[in-house]
């Protein structure tokens, strides 16, 4: 057998620093790919920072938006039924316009029948008064005032007047 031979030191030392310069490059491309990752996560963080508050900015945003749809809602059922009870109360004028204009035309018909059953009257006193002759100038002066006051009490009555459907100025109603 023979023994190993001893290697030699300038191979050793060539080798040994090839090595070395080989661990030296991937230490320096270490320390480059340390800093790129350090970097990176810097940047990172600052984005994450600011996707934070972009979430949140949309979370306060879509909030803003849910308080003014339930606004939004609230108003239109409010103005629902505001329109609701506008046409009820148009509908109840409409039926008291009725009322009147049919209490108007009964007031208007009764009076002038009250005419009519004056005019009657007045024609059957007229008559018996002027049927009948008095003999006394005394009862002749108190047939004439009775008859005055006869004339008075059925006297027609101006119905468009009485029952005018606005009442003259300065008058009040009731």
């Amino acid at each position: 057998m023979t023994s190993p031979q001893p290697p030699d030191p300038n191979t050793a030392l060539g080798a040994a620093q090839t090595l070395a310069d080989a661990l030296n490059g991937l230490s320096a491309r270490l320390d480059t790919v340390k800093s790129d990752s350090e970097e990176r996560d810097r940047s990172l963080e600052v984005y994450g920072k600011a996707n934070r508050h972009r979430i949140w900015l949309t979370y306060g945003l879509l909030a803003v938006d849910v308080l003014l749809t339930i606004a939004v809602a609230f108003f239109a059922v409010q103005a629902g039924d505001a329109d609701r009870r506008a046409e009820s109360a148009s509908a109840r004028a409409v039926v008291a316009n009725a009322a009147d204009s049919a209490l108007h035309a009964a007031q208007i018909s009764g009076c002038q029948a009250g005419n009519a059953e004056r005019a009657g009257e007045l024609a059957l006193w007229t008559y018996l008064f002027h049927a009948s002759t008095p003999g006394t100038p005394a009862q002749q002066k108190a047939v004439a005032l009775f008859m005055q006051k006869v004339d008075k009490t059925f006297a027609p009555r101006d119905c468009a007047k009485a029952y005018a459907l606005t009442p003259p100025k300065g008058a009040g109603r009731g």
